[in-house]
């Protein structure tokens, strides 16, 4: 039938408006549903067929299309993460991923979790079903907890990712870690707490800021001063090889391996200048190149 036990009843009386770390999210129903009301259904995305619904079945029925979609979990554990860099971005019920899979929610940010840290880091507190991830036997808690705690030895580290450059919201990214440095679960002040690693703003922060220091580094005006004084020394040679040429007939074969040397000087001596005045007026051409001139589509009026 129409209605299984897994669908899902929701108001469409509107047009539901979601900003998240998945980007923007419009969804409108009818005309007739934005004038006057109504109720729709469907199955959750990714569903498998389930059983018709019987006679007597009671359903919830959500306030929009984004409730019905709101993630789930079973059987979770609460984290708390401490970042030392911003945060902005990071909000309330977003995801918590491994390696793409949703597998978490974030319950809050605030510095309440932890009020007396010195080092003021930001805490992240999330829920997490380590349950989605491998199987796990559901008496308890602690077989998740023991997972989690062995898994963070071998270099599981929580971080934070964008999630949509549109909106700059920000998700907690689980992974394993290549060359992280070890560590542990540690509880502090009752909360269990996960250990982090880099986020990818602040690793593009700090390659920018690698990529900076090494350009100031390099010696710009020392390599400027020495091919000024090159381009002099050649522009003596020059003179004292056109001294030398004006002893010869035009016709000889000396006069003319001459010349053509010195046109091969000119052209040398062109470069160098177009080199020195392009690294005087932008010294980082030297590691970014010359921008270069995009050729107008076909067809395009001259400019």
């Amino acid at each position: 039938g129409l209605v299984q036990k897994n669908t899902k009843f929701w108001n469409m009386s509107g047009i539901d408006v979601e900003l998240g770390a998945n980007g923007l999210e419009l969804h409108a129903g009818t005309l007739e549903s934005l004038l006057v009301g109504g109720i729709t259904f469907g199955q959750p995305d990714g569903a498998v067929s389930a059983p018709a619904a019987g006679d007597g079945d009671a359903y919830v029925l959500y306030d929009n299309l984004s409730d019905t979609k709101k993630f789930v979990m079973k059987d979770s554990v609460p984290y708390l993460l401490l970042f030392t860099g911003s945060v902005r971005g990071l909000s309330e019920d977003a995801p918590v991923d491994f390696r793409g899979v949703r597998i978490g929610t974030v319950k809050g940010v605030s510095f309440r979790y932890l009020p007396n840290d010195p080092e003021r880091r930001v805490p992240v507190l999330i829920q997490i079903d380590p349950g989605l991830i491998t199987r796990l036997p559901k008496d308890s808690t602690e077989p998740a907890e023991h997972f989690i705690a062995a898994a963070v030895e071998n270099g599981l580290r929580a971080s934070l990712k964008t999630g949509s450059f549109l909106t700059g919201q920000m998700y907690v990214d689980l992974d394993f870690q290549k060359d992280a440095a070890p560590a542990k679960v540690v509880e502090i002040e009752g909360y269990h707490v996960l250990p982090t690693g880099g986020s990818s703003l602040s690793d593009l922060q700090d390659k920018a800021a690698a990529l900076l220091d090494k350009l100031q580094a390099l010696p710009l005006e020392e390599t400027v001063k020495n091919a000024a004084e090159a381009l002099a020394a050649i522009k003596a040679t020059a003179a004292d090889l056109n001294k030398t040429v004006s002893g010869y007939g035009e016709n000889g074969a000396l006069y003319q391996k001459l010349t053509e040397t010195l046109r091969q000087l000119d052209e040398t001596l062109e470069s160098i200048r177009r080199l020195s005045g392009t690294i005087e007026r932008k010294p980082n051409s030297l590691i970014f190149g010359k921008p270069g001139r995009v050729e107008p589509p076909k067809g395009s009026p001259p400019r």
